[in-house]
């Protein structure tokens, strides 16, 4: 069987030439057009269609689209064509195709109702920027058979997968993009060619892909390429756990990667698709998985002067780069960027940081970077942005960390090490010295035997010490205990912990298993507990550490959502410091935390209502602006301690 290409008879891909096939012609005569066109198994139904414009004298390609039942004012795009959902059977009647299922292939079909993804010769891709808006053309492959190929029309590729050349997408007399709207011929500008000058494509001379990694370049073509069956996409340069995704998936991130990396390091180039060589590297970073794509996140981090940017510090590039890949894929990806930016930042630090004996001059410490403004934790948090900033101003002034102060901002800006403040209920400044955490792993320092194992070994030793049977009348969660107790500026953890470990402090586990741990602990023998307290040292690096939302509430006895009301009222300080945060303790006292220190002293029948009564009847003053209808209060220390007497257990101070 025979169809036309600019006029002249060429064979077709079967060369059947049965008694259907031609009894299928006889019978569309009249409905079908005059040259039959019979697809190509790497073209598009947007260059069929053109092509068929061409080989048959339709001018306007749009003529063809009202025939196929489309909007006059539709764009003959790819995606335009996909979003249309044609009849298949229509478009083969209407070609003159040499069987009814010849124009299946051209149908992009849309696997969800959004009409987000479609499937692509077997590729599941991301409609949405996976197609270019225009035509573009490879003129060695023009010259060689004169139709378009379907991966031409692919975003994220900038040259002919066969033959390597670049594409065009302008034309070089007037400029004119390429379009699918007026159809002259294939190689020629559509343009110029209504005015009479014959711009021939073929004749362009366009230089063609040359990459120093050929290997990585061909992988990332052949997942994408209409030429090579979906089936026999080779993905075995690629792990385990990347092998299960699709192949247009991938090339879909493989792109975006490459985008990144090219608006990092050549933000100049405007072309429709990435560069080949940050193809290659974009697709060797997925065949090196994960230490290559690690390297990748880093190349991201470094800006022009050969440092880590700060405006990279919050934002990771790999969100945008994932964009058109499922949750799953992107959830493998994005946490790349996490890794190398840690990894980066603990190298800085180890460079930086000197013996805590070396003089003043030589070192700097957190108060340094709080009075030149180098260092601002977001509402408190320590994070890996402001751990950059810290990082940025020492190698600026040439200083280096203090040893102490490296060793906590290090772990203190470590997702981890929050997961596991989170979970024992310690905050963040006081963790190091109960918990020794390295690579997943934590050894109890606390007392005079060490545990190694991996996160929730603290819980484990307590548990065997716990008294049994369920906590007696009277307890009180042993966070709520040590924080009304102590108001000395010291860390309490260690030196409580070992008293619990050893037996100095009895104690009772509560049946809330979702409660962190320092709040499941109960405890009732209050003597006991201050006598550890009384005993502990003070550290002096702990005052000018950052305490993030969850030290407030922990040093003030609050919870955290109050201690967040507090600062929006301006009651609390939102970017303390552990200083700031024990000089408010010192100062005011919590309503919650009268309740426990009468109820440490005996009072098992005091209740937040009562003791607010009672205050507001001995005139005790209150701080900050009154909220109506509203228990948080804060009031004057020393005049409640005053007016409560005996009635108050002792604490703690320095």
């Amino acid at each position: 069987m025979f169809s036309t290409i600019e006029g002249k008879l060429v064979e077709d891909r079967d060369n059947s030439n049965d008694l259907a096939a031609v009894q299928r012609m006889v019978s569309l005569i009249g409905t079908r057009m005059s040259l039959p066109i019979q697809p190509f198994a790497d073209e598009g139904l947007a260059d069929v269609i053109f092509r068929a414009a061409c080989e048959n004298g339709y001018v306007r390609v749009s003529l063809i689209a009202q025939v196929l039942g489309m909007a006059v004012n539709k764009r003959m795009t790819h995606e335009s064509l996909a979003r249309a959902n044609l009849d298949p059977l229509a478009i083969a009647n209407l070609l003159g195709t040499r069987t009814e299922d010849d124009a299946r292939g051209l149908i992009y079909p849309w696997l969800d109702e959004a009409l987000t993804r479609i499937v692509f010769f077997g590729r599941n891709v991301r409609a949405k920027g996976f197609f270019v808006t225009g035509r573009r053309v490879a003129p060695v492959a023009l010259e060689q058979r004169c139709y378009q190929r379907a991966a031409w029309s692919v975003a994220g590729l900038g040259f002919d997968p066969e033959t390597r050349q670049r594409l065009l997408s302008k034309c070089p007399e007037c400029g004119n993009r390429l379009g699918y709207n007026i159809a002259y011929k294939i190689w020629a500008c559509s343009p110029c060619f209504s005015e009479g000058n014959v711009v021939d494509f073929r004749k362009s001379q366009l230089g063609t892909v040359k990459v120093d990694d050929e290997q990585a370049l061909e992988f990332a073509v052949n997942l994408i390429d209409p030429r090579v069956p979906v089936d026999r996409v080779d993905l075995h340069h690629l792990p385990s756990e990347l092998r299960k995704f699709d192949p247009g998936e991938l090339f879909q991130l493989i792109v975006g990667l490459a985008e990144k990396l090219e608006a990092k390091e050549s933000p100049s180039d405007t072309a429709d698709a990435p560069s080949p060589s940050y193809l290659a590297a974009a697709s060797r970073a997925l065949m090196n998985w994960p230490q290559g794509l690690d390297q990748l996140s880093e190349r991201l981090m470094i800006d022009e002067k050969g440092s880590l940017g700060r405006a990279h510090c919050g934002h990771n590039p790999l969100r945008s780069a994932t964009s058109a890949v499922s949750p799953e894929l992107a959830q493998l990806v994005i946490p790349s960027y996490y890794r190398a930016r840690d990894s980066r930042l603990s190298s800085d630090i180890a460079t930086l940081r000197v013996n805590d004996r070396t003089s003043a001059e030589m070192r700097v410490g957190i108060a340094d970077l709080e009075a030149t403004g180098e260092w601002r934790a977001k509402r408190g948090n320590v994070t890996a942005s402001s751990l950059r900033l810290m990082v940025d101003h020492c190698l600026a002034t040439n200083q280096g960390i203090s040893e102490t102060q490296a060793s906590y901002m290090q772990l203190a800006a470590s997702p981890q090490f929050r997961a596991m403040s989170n979970l024992y209920g310690i905050p963040i400044p006081f963790l190091p010295d109960v918990v020794d955490f390295d690579t997943g792993q934590e050894r109890l320092v606390f007392g005079s035997t060490a545990h190694v194992g991996s996160i929730g070994t603290l819980g484990e030793v307590l548990r065997q010490v716990a008294q049994s049977g369920a906590p007696p009348r009277g307890c009180l969660p042993l966070a709520d205990a040590v924080s009304s107790l102590c108001i000395a500026r010291v860390n309490p953890w260690p030196a409580v912990f070992a008293g619990l470990a050893s037996g100095a402090v009895e104690f009772y586990f509560g049946s809330r298993e979702s409660l962190p741990l320092s709040k499941r602990i109960v405890v009732r023998e209050f003597r006991s507990l201050s006598a550890v307290l009384r005993g502990i040292r003070d550290d002096p690096h702990l005052g000018t550490r950052k305490a993030d939302i969850r030290t407030v509430a922990s040093i003030l006895g609050l919870s955290v959502a109050i201690a967040k009301r507090w600062q929006a009222r301006g009651l609390l300080p939102t970017d303390p410091t552990m200083d700031m945060v024990w000089a408010q303790k010192e100062r005011f006292i919590a309503v919650t935390e009268v309740q426990h220190l009468l109820q440490i002293a005996g009072d098992r029948n005091s209740n937040i209502r009562a003791v607010l009564k009672e205050l507001r009847d001995a005139g005790v003053s209150e701080h900050g602006r009154k909220v109506r209808n509203s228990l948080i209060k804060l009031y004057d220390r020393d005049q409640v301690q005053s007016y409560f007497g005996a009635r108050f257990a002792p604490t703690i101070s320095d």
